[in-house]
C-alpha cells in the first residue's frame, strides 16, 4: 500500500486519522505487521523477525529533537513462552519489561524517549 502524505502539513492530522491510517495498513497485510504503536507517536520501528515469524527483537527510534512520552507497543510473533524482555539502551543498565498478552498481541510498555535517543527491546 502506498499512502501520501505532506508532512509539513500537520494541522490536518488527528489522532484518529492516525489510528485510521495504521489500521490500514494493518489490513493490507493481513495482520501480519510485527508491531505498531497503540497511539500515534513520532518514531521508528525496526522488527527483527525470524524465517517462521517469531519477533526476536525491535529496535525504536525517536528521529525527532523533541520528547517521546511512554507508549504501549504491540507486538506480533512473540513466542507463547515469552516470559519477559528488556529495554536496551547503549551505555545504559538494562531495564526489564512487562509483557502482557493478549490473543495474538503482546503489549509492552516502553519508557520515555528524549530526541534522537533510541534503544531496542530484547525478547526471552
Amino acid at each position: 500500500v502506498l499512502l501520501g502524505f505532506d508532512g509539513f502539513m500537520t494541522i490536518f492530522v488527528s489522532t484518529s486519522r492516525v489510528e485510521f491510517l495504521t489500521r490500514v495498513i494493518d489490513w493490507v497485510t493481513h495482520e501480519k505487521l510485527p508491531c505498531f504503536a497503540a497511539e500515534p507517536v513520532q518514531c521508528f520501528f525496526a522488527p527483527r523477525v525470524t524465517a517462521v515469524g517469531v519477533l526476536k527483537s525491535v529496535t525504536v527510534v525517536n528521529p525527532t529533537i523533541g520528547h517521546q512520552k511512554p507508549f504501549v507497543l504491540k507486538m506480533r510473533g512473540v513466542p507463547a513462552n515469552a516470559i519477559k524482555a528488556e529495554w536496551l539502551v547503549p551505555g545504559e543498565k538494562p531495564e526489564a519489561l512487562t509483557l502482557e498478552k493478549h490473543g495474538d498481541l503482546t503489549l509492552v510498555t516502553l519508557p520515555e524517549l528524549e530526541g534522537w535517543q533510541g534503544g531496542w527491546i530484547r525478547i526471552y
